[in-house]
């Protein structure tokens, strides 16, 4: 094809190409992919910390519009942490016992509300259960 440029001179002349035209020709390879690839492979290390943040809150028991409102993006590991164990901790104290120790004229309030009566004690209260 009687090619005589710059082009066949750089490629053909050196049986081995040296560093800095490898890495040019690696370089030109690499600019075009992200219009031609349709998956972006490349996650950001801000953004895969959003995401777990967002899942780490979300199994705690937020809802998605309190997740929405805090910004996680500037909050500090700090905090983030203090959100979580604020949040475990008000589970546990409002759900975490299945038994509850109540005086003996709220027995009929809470069988209305699920619980089940186990005892009377001497003290003249009972012990309620919240069924599974």
């Amino acid at each position: 094809m009687c090619h005589k440029s710059d082009i066949e001179a750089k490629y053909s002349t050196n049986k081995l190409l040296p560093p800095d035209i490898i890495d040019e020709m690696i370089e030109s390879y690499n600019k075009p992919t992200k219009f031609l690839e349709t998956r972006i492979s490349d996650v950001s290390e801000e953004d895969a910390r959003l995401y777990l943040q967002q899942q780490l809150f979300s199994t705690v028991g937020y809802r998605q519009d309190e997740i929405n409102k805090t910004n996680l993006a500037e909050t500090n590991i700090e905090d983030f942490q203090k959100l979580l164990r604020d949040k475990i901790a008000g589970a546990m104290a409002s759900n975490g016992s299945k038994q509850k120790l109540v005086p003996m004229n709220e027995i009929e309030n809470l069988l209305g509300e699920g619980y089940e009566f186990q005892v009377v004690l001497s003290n003249r209260k009972a012990i309620m259960r919240l069924p599974l």
